[in-house]
């Protein structure tokens, strides 16, 4: 893969809770996740590029690393019966023993669709201390980076409530598209 002339003068290693405070405001989900464990920033070291505010030291990308949330359907279908114990505190703690989620992924407007995003989960995902990570996020449908860094994707079922919508419009003779 080629890469953008800029990561020339990028790098990756760990961040703070300060660099994510200093990207936020550039993701689509407000907050700051819980269970933090680790974060990783990308820095800018060149020159100031031209017509842009990037300038030598400037945090160019973040991502944060969580504990997973208990409860997810997804997992069940990605790796069926692997945290189940029996027990909820004993599934609770092999879960948060063995997977991580990547909860928040930020590229400053300056440096987007350079392949940072994509860049930044590899290094997670090569650096990883459990056996498995996971991320679960609305945009990676739009925006399949994850998958780009070497993820699976798994689809969602549908909702039992949709399920039944989409059959009462189709005994009315409506189809979905």
């Amino acid at each position: 893969m080629n890469q953008c002339t800029v990561w020339r003068w990028l790098t990756i290693g760990e961040g703070t809770p300060q660099d994510y405070e200093l990207l936020k405001s550039f993701h689509y989900r407000g907050g700051r996740p819980g269970g933090v464990k680790r974060i990783f920033a990308a820095r800018y070291t060149g020159p100031g590029l031209g017509g842009t505010s990037a300038v030598t030291g400037m945090l160019a990308a973040v991502a944060v690393e969580s504990l997973p949330a208990l409860g997810c359907a997804l997992r069940e279908i990605a790796l069926p019966g692997r945290f189940a114990c029996g027990d909820r505190k004993l599934s609770a703690a092999k879960l948060n023993r063995d997977m991580r989620t990547i909860s928040r992924v930020v590229v400053h407007p300056i440096f987007r669709s350079t392949g940072l995003a994509v860049e930044l989960v590899r290094h997670i995902l090569q650096h990883a201390q459990t056996p498995y990570v996971e991320a679960l996020a609305a945009m990676g449908r739009v925006h399949p980076f994850f998958e780009r860094a070497g993820m699976k994707s798994f689809n969602r079922p549908p909702h039992a409530d949709v399920i039944r919508l989409i059959a009462a419009l189709e005994e009315q003779g409506l189809r979905p598209m």
